[in-house]
């Protein structure tokens, strides 16, 4: 295992609830709890200040659930940033997301062709689930 192989290595591991036991021989442990309605407000306002409240507006039901999450909120923000407008469902959100970061943030980084498809085909079964 790369931790055991490189012990002296500072590491960040995530992971889901292990409440079926396990803890990945991990001592210190941090836990990351959902962001309360007025924290993601707080942040979407920040983050978009001339068009945070319209967003705030969009956010209903699964999409602001997920918002309670720290980096799924960042990418709803991002995405409404580059459409002003965030997608119907997840899917969409995600292929969203990986458009504009694609063609905004790392316009430099060579992608092979493959690759390319590869996104697609997997931003299609989000779409589907």
């Amino acid at each position: 295992m790369f931790r055991q192989d490189y012990p002296k290595t500072a590491m960040v591991f995530t992971t889901r609830d292990l409440s079926l036991g396990g803890d990945l021989g991990i001592e210190k442990r941090l836990e990351m709890l959902p962001l309360t309605e007025s924290q993601m407000q707080e942040f979407v306002c920040a983050y978009l200040p001339e068009h945070g409240e319209n967003l705030w507006q969009q956010l209903q039901g699964r999409l602001r659930e997920l918002g309670e999450t720290p980096m799924f909120l960042l990418m709803l923000c991002s995405v409404f940033n580059y459409n002003e407008v965030i997608p119907a469902h997840l899917g969409l959100v995600f292929r969203s997301f990986t458009e504009s970061y694609r063609s905004r943030l790392k316009q430099d980084v060579p992608v092979d062709e493959s690759s390319r498809r590869w996104w697609d085909r997997l931003l299609q079964e989000f779409r589907l689930s």
